[in-house]
């Protein structure tokens, strides 16, 4: 099994898809976006969307243990 995200090699537009529809929180869809498919670090992510960084990490390692049990 698969187990970073990483590992799959798929374009932009389905992964946008899958967050779409694996992740039902908008704003934990948009920090998955901005940080695995923009490589935006987590410290600016945070400053980005008004959260910690701890909350940011925890958001965006909850989310991927989901999607790759989904895909």
């Amino acid at each position: 099994m698969r187990k970073n995200l990483e590992d799959y090699d798929l374009p932009r537009s389905k992964w946008v898809e899958i967050f779409s529809e694996w992740i039902l929180d908008e704003k934990a869809r948009y920090i998955m976006e901005r940080k695995l498919l923009d490589n935006v670090t987590f410290e600016a992510l945070a400053d980005e969307v008004e959260m910690s960084e701890r909350q940011v990490k925890n958001i965006v390692y909850k989310n991927i243990g989901k999607i790759i049990n989904h895909i």
